[in-house]
């Protein structure tokens, strides 16, 4: 096996691992370095290999292609962009909407604006402080189950996650518009359809293969679930089982403790609404 350069002292993978644990071909990979959106270290053979930040930089752009449909010099912009960011801003002047796109800095946000303090939220939601102190710090992901859990705990929903609840309604919302929200490492990506207050949340959800929540959970109101492409597996109850395929509707009480899981091969794309707003 060959020693790799001294300064990196990280995990590292060579293409084809990389290429696996990202769900794309190894031929995608270079297609990616020759395109200047990854720099790939090279051994004192030669060999190509990547670094824990290439992996998770080739998963941003596998799910950048994948669920929004964006080509390569766009995802070269947004890589850009993010590698310049500024530094989040102090947590008592920073807006919801002016946070990072991880959930944690915008519900910390609005944990503070409502006076609770992590230890409270996080008894609340049955979590340990150290896990919500981490995920608030924006650096581990989070379950869907666990999201909801902890809105619960903050008395607040997406409709408040997703943007500043104090901003006026927006009639028209275009796709490249669309609040976005990475859930599970990337496997769920949830877009805000409507902007401002609102009676509904409207959202479209895209979930990669395998992707699911196997801990039901539970609020108030009414939801529908239209699924628009591939397959999706809904529980109600732990009773009823239903297989949502491409033009299928879901409608139940969002009181029902509820889980869903895509077992497919393709990502599952989802028009998912829930009223009044209390996921």
């Amino acid at each position: 096996m060959e020693t790799l350069p001294a300064h990196n002292t990280g995990p590292t993978y060579s293409v084809g691992d990389a290429a696996r644990l990202a769900g794309v071909s190894p031929a995608t990979v270079r297609l990616y370095e020759r395109e200047g959106l990854l720099k790939l270290g090279r051994t004192p053979g030669g060999h190509r290999y990547l670094t824990a930040s290439d992996l998770d930089t080739l998963k941003r752009i596998r799910t950048l292609r994948r669920t929004q449909g964006m080509a390569l010099e766009a995802i070269r912009r947004e890589l850009q962009q993010a590698s310049t960011a500024q530094p989040t801003p102090d947590i008592s002047t920073a807006t919801v909407e002016g946070a990072a796109h991880h959930p944690g800095p915008r519900l910390r946000v609005l944990r503070q604006r409502r006076g609770l303090t992590l230890r409270e939220v996080a008894h609340r939601a049955g979590i340990s402080p150290s896990f919500l102190s981490t995920f608030e710090r924006g650096q581990t992901g989070i379950s869907v189950a666990r999201l909801q859990r902890l809105m619960s705990a903050c008395g607040t929903n997406m409709v408040d996650l997703f943007a500043d609840p104090d901003r006026d309604r927006r009639k028209l919302v275009l796709p490249h518009e669309r609040p976005s929200l990475p859930l599970d490492d990337n496997s769920v990506l949830i877009q805000d359809l409507a902007v401002g207050p609102r009676q509904m949340e409207i959202q479209l959800w895209t979930l990669q293969p395998g992707a699911g929540n196997d801990t039901p959970y539970t609020h108030q109101g009414e939801e529908a679930m239209y699924l628009l492409s591939g397959a999706l597996e809904v529980h109600l109850n732990e009773v009823e089982s239903y297989t949502l395929t491409p033009g299928a509707c879901l409608y139940f009480s969002s009181s029902e403790p509820h889980r869903w899981r895509n077992n497919g091969p393709d990502p599952a794309i989802v028009l998912w609404v829930n009223t009044p707003p209390t996921f």
